[in-house]
């Protein structure tokens, strides 16, 4: 079978697997929501993000840079294992050793969690479990990586409301976070095809670190431009805002985990590819097709029903998100496009792109994120996010897409943005002259609408076009179309 037809089966089975966990995650948001105020989500939010910004000086992508190998050994596989183990671990000793500096700034369950959170994340995916996720990632086996995750997922969840429901509040997502994190572990170690050894390579450990200097600065811009809000929310405008925050920002990933087994395969595929620029620009293509044509829609249609959409599924204490839903659009609608084209640095071996790239965004990010927080509170935080993930895909496309692939950006995007303006406006007017009291007729009569107008304006405009990209996509399934070559 083809590289394409190998990915796009890939992809498949990714997809679905995120469906599941989607659904199982719609289903048990709703729950958490009533049992768990936003204030301990706030708690266990900040937790997270304190953690995360420590865990900043682990992830030097060792785990792209296995998976872009064309044939590592055991040596480089063990060393890679060893380096991710450390980096883990010297993280914790770091966060514990300023914890006292800390508790001048956040309260002690604060902080007694982000130590227990720091813990717990030696055997997540930048430590422990590392290298046999990327092992089966080389080999395409996203339907087991797929099957492992939601496996955790469910477990994570299920844990998490038992223990809510036993009145452990903020703990009760500690503990669901711990039992996720065991399952994952466990199930890629026991799944994957090849396993790291006692073996170390001073030489190999240089090389990835020399290598991994530059995705250390785009890892440091992906924190600033993904987490830094969630600090400067929680710090300035309080745990409390800070749950609502996270709820909108986790509703504004959804759209985006649609094509979930798109994203999750771009960066193999590109390994698989990347001497083949027609290939290659054919890969890149796929991508960038699935955000026009299902993410754009999907977020501009959450942004329309999210003042009734919110309150019936969290219920109405959380009714104050959804102006930070609505204000995430753009970040929703752009944050894909830099997750999926960020991963061609690490394939092309140009990751000086991505120090540039983390640079910029942790300036940008850093200053229009502490001013907005500061005069807008969590709505200002919401737009700053939006001006980051812009300015992060403008240096992409400079510095990586311009000279490496050959892609129709005017083919893959006009058609989508227009029937998107158009079809929002149409909702916008019908909905200001009638719209049903109950939020979920609300719902149904304005997703409905939007989606319909959406779908007709494609089709009056470009169905050819939609009937090609449809014809190259099965092709691919079938491993008869475009690329064919490794």
């Amino acid at each position: 079978m083809s590289v394409s037809g190998r990915v796009v089966r890939g992809a498949v089975l990714y997809t679905l697997g995120g469906y599941a966990m989607q659904i199982v995650g719609l289903v048990f948001g709703a729950i958490l929501a009533r049992l768990i105020a936003p204030a301990d989500f706030g708690v266990f939010g900040l937790a997270m993000a304190i953690s995360l910004f420590f865990a900043r000086i682990k992830l030097w992508g060792f785990n792209s840079l296995i998976i872009a190998r064309t044939d590592p050994d055991d040596i480089e596989i063990s060393t890679q294992f060893w380096l991710s183990v450390g980096f883990s671990a010297a993280v914790l000793v770091l966060v514990a050793a300023v914890s006292p500096l800390l508790r001048m700034f956040y309260g002690g369950q604060v902080i007694v969690m982000a130590v227990a959170v720091t813990a717990l994340s030696i055997f997540e995916n930048e430590g422990i479990a590392s290298t046999p996720e990327s092992l089966l990632a080389r080999e395409l086996r996203y339907g087991t990586i797929s099957l492992v995750t939601l496996a955790a997922t469910v477990a994570q969840l299920t844990s998490t409301a038992f223990f809510a429901l036993r009145g452990w509040a903020a703990n009760a997502l500690l503990g669901g976070y711990a039992v996720r994190v065991g399952v994952y572990c466990m199930g890629v170690w026991i799944l994957a095809p090849r396993r790291p050894r006692f073996l170390f390579s001073m030489e190999r450990a240089r090389a990835l670190i020399g290598e991994g200097r530059y995705m250390l600065w785009g890892g440091i811009g992906s924190f600033l431009a993904f987490q830094y809000d969630d600090i400067a929310v929680g710090t300035i405008s309080g745990t409390p805002i800070l749950g609502l925050y996270q709820k909108a920002y986790n509703l504004s990933l959804v759209p985006m985990s649609i094509v979930g087994g798109v994203m999750g395969v771009a960066g193999a595929t590109y390994a698989q590819v990347k001497d083949n620029r027609q290939a290659l620009s054919e890969a890149v293509s796929f991508v960038l097709d699935a955000v026009a044509l299902i993410v754009m829609p999907a977020s501009v249609g959450l942004a329309l029903i999210a003042p009734d959409f919110v309150p019936l599924y969290l219920g109405d204490r959380w009714i104050g998100a959804v102006p930070m839903v609505q204000l995430l659009l753009v970040y929703s609608m752009v944050r894909p496009l830099n997750d999926a084209v960020g991963s061609l640095a690490p394939a092309l071996k140009r990751v000086h792109v991505m120090t540039r790239y983390g640079i910029v965004q942790s300036v940008v990010m850093v200053v229009t994120c502490t001013a907005l927080t500061l005069l807008w509170g969590a709505n200002g935080a919401a737009i700053s996010a939006g001006i980051t993930v812009i300015v992060g895909f403008a240096i992409f496309c400079r510095d990586l897409l311009k000279d490496s692939v050959d892609v129709d950006y005017r083919g893959i995007f006009g058609l989508p943005l227009a029937a998107v303006a158009v079809s929002a406006a149409i909702t916008l007017v019908m909905g200001w002259l009638w719209t049903p009291e109950m939020r979920l007729a609300a719902i149904v009569y304005k997703g409905g609408m939007f989606s319909l107008v959406f779908v007709a304006v494609l089709l009056v405009l470009g169905r050819n076009t939609l009937l090609a990209r449809a014809q190259r996509l099965i092709h691919a399934a079938l491993g008869r179309g475009e690329p064919s070559s490794a």
